[in-house]
């Protein structure tokens, strides 16, 4: 094999490596040594195992013109070090690993033989050019030689922007610029609206502000390094919000608080830009005439509403609303306070004192049996002497009412269609919590504690528990009828291999947890040659389990504690490019290899609705994306083109399914009718 770099150091360390070498990624997620096993065949498309002496894996089909593997015990990669321009860049310092450094020649190249291993890749400029220090991860892989390209971006010292009026693309002479976090330094922009901002190392961003105008965030982007090449910078002129907050008879209602916010992505110049700055907020409190404004907002933008008003009246749900310029009247006719109440009684038509009563707006009609155990912040009190309860103010429409969370009882869902402002009766019958009981042992057949062990119905989380040192566990409040017993995932290595389905108010349960991890090593082809940042994520089936990593500069990933199970797999990168694998099984004590997963053009989505903390994006049974919904803002997905369905959830309950097409480079909104 013909190299152009070879030094002592390398040699060295050749002769030092008797097996692979295995770097820790920082964060976690590399490929840890796999151990010895046999088992079945994974049952993935045009699947072939390749058995080794130290080695169990199952290596995909990868395409036609991928570099094959040469038998040799090292890997070799070459370097590419171009500019912006595609220029080969000479005289920059390469390195890999620790010490392991050679200069590109005059095409740009520097090339090395190592042995398998995942490392560090360092490319720095020659001081005189200017340009950005890059570093990345890079895999070496046994008897395969990779091509890398690094291009260098330039350092941005200083950046012109020239501040317009968003509609008639007129210069805003005198608007002011701060840059982040430096900003107590104010920049005003002279009469064509041309401000200069001499960046430091650490600035962040730039925020735009002007009289008549809201206030916009600058990210710091290159290609604008003149006066000449200024940033246009579009300010959306200043909107308002003006409420009125009255009753069912028309009466004003005081006390009434409204919150507005923008998504830091509608706020940003040049769109698209990396999500920097804050989520501007805007709030307000009715008077006694009942009127509300909110003055400062960007006209031509979406902004998300929530209320919380007095216990007179019920809170409607959050809302959107998009922005014209100036004034923008908003009448919120808000209901009375409705009212859900009745008694808790047992078996005997005893009352039960200090049951905890939850209520969920739901109109699914797909009710679960009983409340998960986690928090499903909705409304909730606590029965009195005689077992009453009184559940308010609730608006009108269908909700969940159970026990949740109350010691030593338990209770199925009723579903109650609340009137708006009215009053809605329900007695619950309340049952003797039954319990799962049992030991959980490791490998060795010794008992192991701090083991969380938790009981599942339909997929949705219902009791947790935690091994004592002697292994012992208890899974309770439950209602009678089967569970999913199932671990959580202990030190990375250690799990029960499947779930063991129980009735509740069994006593005597084994557990055995076992070795359960596997990995997977592959590559994010993208036809792109502009490069940048992609990332993978995964979503194992089955399980809360998900993991996140940022892909080596050329596209190859390596991911070692995965818990064994089916897996969906999903990368996208700074372009707006996505891609997506689906049904990967992953087995213990192997490891999948050659994993591809091809970049297209995708399109962004963004999903909203006024109860739900969570929101799944399945296409068939796969998992593409699993986003939080958080202060009443809509979560943002890419997502491959073609039909998918948002899966809404809160607290593991399912709100509402939506099916949606979405196109290539498109974006969407996803959120329930009204």
């Amino acid at each position: 094999m013909n190299l152009p770099i070879r030094n002592v150091s390398l040699i060295a360390l050749a002769l030092a490596v008797t097996a692979i070498l295995i770097i820790r990624l920082a964060g976690s997620n590399d490929l840890a040594a796999p151990t010895k096993f046999n088992p079945p065949a994974n049952p993935v498309a045009n699947v072939t195992d390749e058995q080794h002496d130290d080695d169990a894996r199952t290596e995909l089909s990868t395409r036609h013109d991928k570099p094959q593997p040469s038998g040799e015990p090292t890997g070799v990669v070459t370097v590419t070090v171009r500019s912006e321009s595609k220029a080969p860049l000479a005289g920059c310092l390469v390195s890999l690993g620790d010490g392991i450094v050679a200069k590109s020649d005059a095409d740009g190249r520097a090339s090395f033989e190592l042995p398998p291993q995942r490392v560090w890749l360092d490319v720095k400029p020659p001081t005189e050019t200017n340009l950005q220090h890059f570093q990345s991860r890079l895999t070496i892989s046994r008897g395969l030689h990779k091509q890398i390209e690094v291009v260098l971006i330039a350092n941005i010292a200083q950046q012109w922007c020239r501040l317009i009026d968003a509609e008639t693309k007129r210069a805003l002479a005198g608007a002011e610029v701060v840059i982040h976090p430096r900003d107590h330094l104010v920049i005003t922009t002279d009469e064509q609206g041309i401000a200069k901002l001499l960046l430091q190392p650490g600035d962040a961003f730039a925020s735009a502000a002007a009289n008549g105008y809201a206030d916009r965030s600058i990210a710091i982007v290159p290609g604008h390094e003149s006066s000449a090449t200024a940033l246009d910078v579009p300010l959306e002129a200043s909107a308002s919000i003006d409420i009125t907050c009255v009753d069912g008879e028309d009466h004003p209602v005081a006390e009434v608080f409204v919150t507005a916010r923008a998504l830091v992505s509608d706020l940003l110049w040049p769109r698209g830009s990396e999500n920097l700055g804050t989520t501007q907020c805007w709030s307000g409190r009715s008077d006694s005439t009942g009127k509300i404004a909110l003055v400062g907002l960007p006209a031509r933008t979406t902004v998300y509403l929530q209320y919380s008003t007095p216990s007179t009246a019920a809170a409607p749900p959050a809302t959107s609303l998009e922005l014209k310029r100036g004034s923008n009247p908003l009448r919120i006719a808000l209901s009375g306070a409705g009212t859900i109440s009745g008694r808790v009684l047992d078996a005997a038509g005893a009352p039960v004192i200090g049951a905890r009563v939850t209520c969920l707006a739901n109109s699914n009609t797909e009710s679960p049996a009983l409340f998960p155990e986690q928090a499903i912040q909705g409304e909730s009190t606590i029965t009195d002497v005689h077992g009453d309860y009184e559940l308010t103010p609730l608006r009108g429409g269908m909700w969940l009412v159970g026990l949740h969370l109350s010691e030593g009882w338990t209770s199925q869902c009723f579903r109650v269609d609340l009137p708006p402002g009215g009053a809605a009766q329900l007695n619950i019958r309340a049952d003797r919590a039954l319990a799962i009981e049992g030991r959980l042992v490791g490998p060795d057949g010794l008992p192991m504690s701090a083991f969380t062990v938790h009981a599942e119905r339909s997929g949705i989380l219902m009791a947790t528990a935690v091994t004592d040192h002697s292994g012992t566990f208890r899974l309770a409040p439950l209602l009678a009828g089967q569970y999913d017993v199932a671990t959580e995932f202990y030190d990375q290595q250690l799990a029960l291999p499947q779930a063991l389905q129980v009735a509740a108010g069994t006593i005597g349960v084994m557990l055995r947890v076992m070795p359960v991890i596997g990995s997977i090593t592959g590559t994010v082809e993208s036809d792109l040659p502009s490069g940048g940042s992609v990332w993978l994520s995964g979503l194992r089936r089955s399980g809360d389990e998900s993991i996140e990593v940022l892909c080596d500069a050329d596209g190859g990933f390596a991911i070692s504690n995965l818990r064994s199970g089916t897996w969906d797999f999903h990368a996208h990168d700074t372009h707006g490019q996505v891609a997506l694998r689906s049904g990967i099984v992953i087995e213990a004590g192997r490891s999948v290899v050659a994993l591809e997963l091809e970049l297209i053009r995708g399109g962004n989505v963004r999903l909203l609705h006024p109860e739900a903390d969570t929101c799944m994006i399945r296409r068939g049974v796969a998992a593409v994306a699993k986003q939080p919904i958080e202060g009443g803002l809509p979560a943002e997905a890419l997502v491959p083109p073609g039909k998918s369905t948002a899966v809404f959830l809160r607290g593991g309950i399912e709100l509402l399914r939506i099916p949606f097409t979405i196109r290539a480079g498109e974006n969407l909104t996803i959120s329930p009718p009204r």
